[in-house]
Order: structure tokens, then C-alpha cells, then sequence
């Protein structure tokens, strides 16, 4: 699971790049995300809910000792997370930065 998650960290991070920031915390590329991507519209707000669900739940698999994912979670987020590359992929190619 973890490949495809980080996955999104970069994909977000590529996003911002493309507008000249930088983060390295989960934490602080979904807020640069949500302030640059989705408040000004260039993103519905679905990628915003889909990368904070992806981040939660790889909180819950990397460091909560007692909650479990279970497989259909799992499915899920991985299903999310491929969806979410995708569409920062488009979103750079339609910006010739890709």
C-alpha cells in the first residue's frame, strides 16, 4: 500500500512545484493543496476529501496499534489513490508540464 500512497504525496508535491512551492510533511503539501488547487477551483473538492481519506488511513496503517484496515479499506484507498495520480497526470499534461 505504501508505494501508491506516497504516490500521491508526489503527485500533489508535482502539483505545487508546478507553481513554485516546496513541502516535505503530508501535512503541509494537502494544506499548500487545498490552498492553491482547490480553492481556486483548478481541483474539486473530491481530490481534496479523497487525499485527506488516503493520508488517514495510512496514519491508521503506519502507526495505530490497535485499529486495523480492513481489506475493503484497503481497496478503496489504493482505488482513490490511483484515481487521484491520474488526474494530477491529465491536469499536467493539459499544462504542457508533463
Amino acid at each position: 500500500m505504501q508505494p501508491r500512497l506516497l504516490g500521491v504525496f508526489y503527485a500533489a508535491s508535482a502539483l505545487l512545484f508546478s507553481k513554485g512551492k516546496s513541502y516535505g510533511k503530508h501535512s503541509a503539501v494537502l494544506a499548500a493543496f487545498r490552498q492553491y488547487f482547490i480553492k481556486t477551483g483548478e481541483f474539486d473538492k473530491r481530490w481534496s476529501d479523497d487525499y485527506e481519506f488516503i493520508m488517514d488511513n495510512r496514519h491508521t496503517a503506519d502507526y495505530d496499534l490497535y485499529d486495523a484496515i480492513d481489506r475493503e479499506d484497503v481497496v478503496l484507498v489504493m482505488a482513490k489513490a490511483q484515481e487521484f495520480v491520474e488526474e494530477v497526470k491529465k491536469w499536467l499534461q493539459k499544462q504542457d508540464l508533463l
